[in-house]
């Protein structure tokens, strides 16, 4: 078993590499067009040209003066991130198959587990209520490898962009959006990190409830974790979302989990922070009122 995870671990692994080296090796788009913002601006704050002949929603005042201030400052550490994490294999990752990145070691050691006779002798030695603690530690140090890829994208994409966590010029260039304003807050910067961690855990706990009644089959049981993530991912953005919109006026889009690592549209980060906290805590509660009998998980176990 170690072998065929660690295995996985590696190929993972030479698939990030590369997938570094290429963002590394190519030039961060959007910047090519550089030249021809600050002629615009100069042009738009010479006397020679007339302020009314161009669009002052595009070329303003003060939008033009950073741009011309900035012009040497490199693109910021957000457009690198941003960049990144559409390179290589983190572009099919993030955020669509980040749950199954954490499930195919996760659902291939704990049906196993499962599969077992662990239970018996475990409840030997300790409480059954230390039992399912223990399996849920051992679902949740999973996520670590997902916290890994996040962090080598950090690291790198500061080195990529000479460690500017400024994005003010890039949203001015019109390459990000405004909402990578929210991390100049350090708040919402733990805030992300939480979030991130609330989500990876929650599919942990879907895993955890999968594997209580279908332990048997590795690919059923790692296919059946896939698809409930993505029921509960599409529940969560369409049926929640309409509720969220006609009960209390908050568009759906601020509490899109597709959205968790990039927060694209995502304006109210003490919102989004909520809503997560309060799905991980439904699904701890699933969890652990599905693991209660321990009669019937020993008999699942042994069936």
């Amino acid at each position: 078993m170690k072998k065929r995870i660690r295995i996985y671990y590696i190929v993972l692994a030479i698939l990030c590499l590369i997938s570094t080296i290429i963002f590394l090796c190519k030039n961060v788009s959007g910047y090519n067009d550089y030249k021809y913002e600050i002629n615009e601006c100069n042009k738009y704050l010479s006397l020679e040209v007339k302020q009314s002949n161009y669009d002052t929603n595009d070329y303003d005042i003060e939008r033009c003066k950073y741009i011309l201030n900035d012009k040497e400052k490199p693109y910021s550490f957000f457009l690198a991130f941003d960049q990144f994490i559409e390179t290589g294999i983190f572009k099919f990752i993030f955020p669509f198959f980040v749950s199954i990145i954490i499930f195919i070691p996760l659902v291939y050691k704990l049906s196993l587990e499962l599969d077992s006779n662990y239970i018996k002798y475990y409840l030997m030695r300790k409480k059954y209520k230390s039992y399912v603690f223990d399996l849920i530690k051992k679902a949740y140090k999973n996520i670590f490898v997902i916290l890994l890829m996040l962090s080598l994208l950090i690291i790198v994409s500061l080195i990529k962009s000479n460690f500017n966590i400024s994005p003010r010029l890039d949203i001015y260039l019109l390459y990000l959006s405004q909402e990578a304003l929210l991390f100049e807050n350090p708040i919402n910067c733990v805030i992300y990190v939480v979030i991130i961690i609330l989500n990876l855990l929650i599919y942990a706990n879907i895993a955890l409830m999968v594997l209580r009644n279908n332990h048997k089959n590795y690919l059923i049981s790692l296919t059946e974790c896939f698809l409930v993530t993505y029921m509960y991912l599409c529940f969560t953005f369409i049926v929640i979302g309409v509720l969220v919109d006609k009960c209390f006026g908050i568009i759906s889009e601020q509490i899109n989990l597709f959205e968790i690592f990039t927060w694209h549209g995502i304006t109210n980060p003490i919102l989004f922070l909520i809503v997560n906290t309060i799905y991980y805590i439904i699904s701890l509660v699933i969890v652990l009122l599905m693991y209660k009998n321990k009669e019937k998980i020993i008999m699942k176990c042994e069936g």
